[in-house]
């Protein structure tokens, strides 16, 4: 109903997130329409971006990110494969200039138990999650198979070989 609840549900989205994270945004332009007396409300959002070879390599939600859903909300596109059910928010790594990742794993742990988990819809450009809708721009994409626990911290370890360096990527957030 209202633009900060639109860009909200856009980041907690995959594709929706990819250009408002981009790292060639130079601007982004929003405009939302509720209607009264009608079913819902639309948002329209125009990202403008250049093309770059920026070094720059962005993951979502950052370190210290508060209040990030505990679950994904879906998108249509659905970036995940059919039938997977209720699952925790994705967790991207968007690289930039053209990089493509392989061999990508990830790990998710409770900051305060310990508790490890590695189950998650990975998708990258070469291995989307749904492979109807293969290109995600450079992106990889971790989606926790279940949902998280409310108002806890995790840490989320995601790495992959790109180029030809072995990277790793860590992000600490809590949950609302």
């Amino acid at each position: 109903g209202d633009i900060a609840t639109g860009m909200r549900s856009w980041l907690n989205s995959f594709y929706h997130r990819l250009p408002l994270i981009n790292p060639g945004l130079r601007a982004v332009g929003m405009g939302c329409v509720v209607v009264r007396d009608g079913p819902g409300s639309n948002s329209l959002a125009d990202c403008q971006t250049h093309s770059s070879r920026m070094s720059a390599e962005i993951v979502y939600p950052f370190s210290g990110a508060v209040d990030v859903p505990v679950n994904f909300g879906g998108e249509s596109p659905d970036p995940l494969p059919s039938g997977a059910g209720a699952v925790g928010p994705p967790i991207t790594v968007t690289l930039a200039g053209g990089m493509r990742p392989k061999n990508v794993t990830a790990v998710i742990e409770n900051v305060k138990t310990g508790e490890k988990s590695t189950e998650f819809y990975l998708s990258t450009p070469d291995a989307p999650a749904n492979k109807t809708y293969p290109d995600n721009e450079g992106t990889i994409c971790a989606i926790p198979k279940k949902m998280l626990d409310a108002g806890v911290t995790y840490r989320v370890t995601i790495t992959a070989k790109v180029g030809g360096d072995n990277k790793t990527w860590t992000t600490e957030f809590t949950t609302r």
